[in-house]
């Protein structure tokens, strides 16, 4: 970048709107010639305390890619932990009817669950005064 206007980042949102402007010439080959190495060397204006930089010396940045590239995009929203009612779905859209229909089979199936629960509980107690009666 020495010789050269230093690009404009303050338009940029992310890393990537850097990496993939040509405008600013960064490259990932190392065998490009003295253009490239030209590119590449920055005259640091400041003191910067690492080994090798000093003020009015040429120093060298490299860039290197630690991965790939990926593009996330948010699928299903969920209350809980893979067992709530599923707030937002990017591929299942349910109309409202569907979303109540859901919602009461759910609750119906709580409400059976705890009283299958209570009525084991009260043959666990039964078993016990059989037990402690004999």
């Amino acid at each position: 970048m020495s010789g050269r206007k230093i690009p404009d980042f303050g338009d940029c949102n992310d890393v990537t709107d850097i990496m993939a402007d040509n405008n600013n010439a960064f490259t990932e080959s190392e065998g490009e010639g003295d253009e490239v190495d030209a590119i590449r060397h920055i005259t640091l204006s400041q003191k910067h305390s690492s080994r090798g930089n000093m003020v009015n010396e040429k120093s060298a940045i490299r860039l290197t890619e630690l991965g790939p590239r990926l593009t996330l995009e948010l699928m299903k929203i969920e209350d809980g932990i893979m067992a709530g009612e599923v707030l937002f779905h990017s591929l299942i859209k349910k109309t409202k009817a569907e979303a109540l229909e859901l919602k009461t089979k759910r609750q119906q199936k709580a409400h059976l669950k705890l009283s299958r629960k209570r009525q084991q509980e009260l043959n666990v107690k039964r078993k016990m005064e059989a037990k402690n009666k004999s």
